[in-house]
């Protein structure tokens, strides 16, 4: 992850949050990264090229964890 990027990343947090790198095995499409906030709270990160921006499966899988209540950030930076 470049700089530009993860400054995005910590910018968003408090002291209390930890990020972590989310990996999926089965599927295809998770967010990149996801922060841990006090009270249980999950907030999804994507990190993304501004040129490419999402893909349709990225875009259907932060519309479904934003139907289960979840906040989906998406950071565009420089790759």
């Amino acid at each position: 992850m470049n700089e530009d990027k993860r400054l995005k990343v910590w910018a968003s947090m408090s002291e209390e949050d930890l990020a972590c790198k989310f990996l999926s095995f089965s599927e295809d499409g998770p967010p990149d990264r996801f922060i841990r906030k006090p009270g249980g709270r999950i907030v999804f990160v994507e990190l993304q090229d501004p040129k490419r921006g999402l893909s349709p499966k990225q875009v259907r899988r932060k519309k479904y964890l934003e139907a289960l209540g979840f906040e989906v950030l998406v950071f565009y930076g420089t790759p």
